[in-house]
């Protein structure tokens, strides 16, 4: 597993419930989508599944959201008109955790339960880029 993803997965796990520090703030909409993205890793990984690449750029932040710049440590994606869903620290940490969550929020869970149990993502990704739901 790539570095940059098991830090990832550290601060997530941390986020969700370890005690201590508290690095990514979630609104009740975004938490059950984070919860179930760290249980996919999980699954993927005791199916000797790749991980799943997800993309995080700027550039691949799902419609109808947006993201802030850091502000007091921490940046926040929006959903427009409806208002924040969640906050991360770090400049890049943020969009690790910040972009792919964009895309979880507007699937199913059926249907994310079967991107994280096909090998290449399906329907979440397609060729390596978010798919559309």
């Amino acid at each position: 597993m790539p570095r940059r993803w098991q830090h990832w997965r550290a601060h997530q796990r941390h986020a969700i419930g370890h005690g201590g520090r508290r690095p990514v703030a979630l609104d009740r909409e975004a938490t059950p989508f984070t919860g179930d993205r760290i249980f996919a890793d999980d699954i993927r990984e005791d199916l000797d599944l790749p991980f799943l690449e997800l993309p995080h750029t700027t550039n691949d932040l799902a419609a109808g959201y947006q993201l802030s710049d850091i502000v007091r440590g921490y940046r926040t994606l929006t959903r427009r008109g409806h208002g924040p869903v969640a906050a991360a620290p770090d400049p890049t940490l943020s969009l690790l955790a910040l972009v792919p969550l964009s895309h979880l929020l507007r699937w199913s869970i059926a249907d994310l339960k079967r991107a994280f149990l096909s090998p290449t993502g399906t329907p979440l990704l397609c060729k390596g880029h978010y798919g559309t739901p």
